[in-house]
């Protein structure tokens, strides 16, 4: 599981596994504590730190692609629309998180925790 998802823990049986996964930590981990704040403030505020995101998550892993379409989105919402891009942007978060993990077999990512209780999966 810490090199990927080999599943090799004891007491643990089949292949499901579950992974808790953090927007705000993944986020704190890729910009270096600098988290832009998209989900509170002004509207062209959170438009600008959506963006900020978008950036932040090309940077830190640039073999994600459709970011364009996202940042497409985020341009034509509305106010109403920009409270759901939040959600949006904390799933894409969470996925890229995960995929991180499985192709660098957790080289980029920081796992806490164990197979009886559960993982932390983090940036």
């Amino acid at each position: 599981v810490e090199n990927g998802f080999q599943n090799n823990a004891k007491g643990i049986q089949g292949s499901g596994l579950i992974f808790e996964v953090y927007p705000f930590g993944i986020l704190h981990g890729i910009t270096g504590g600098r988290v832009p704040r998209y989900k509170h403030g002004p509207m062209d505020g959170r438009r600008s730190a959506l963006h900020q995101v978008l950036d932040a998550v090309e940077g830190w892993e640039p073999s994600i692609s459709s970011l364009d379409i996202l940042a497409k989105e985020i341009d034509e919402a509305g106010s109403r629309q920009i409270r759901e891009m939040g959600d949006k942007i904390d799933s894409m978060l969470c996925a890229i998180c995960l995929y991180a993990h499985w192709l660098y077999a957790g080289e980029r990512t920081r796992l806490f925790g164990d197979g009886s209780d559960g993982y932390i999966l983090l940036v």
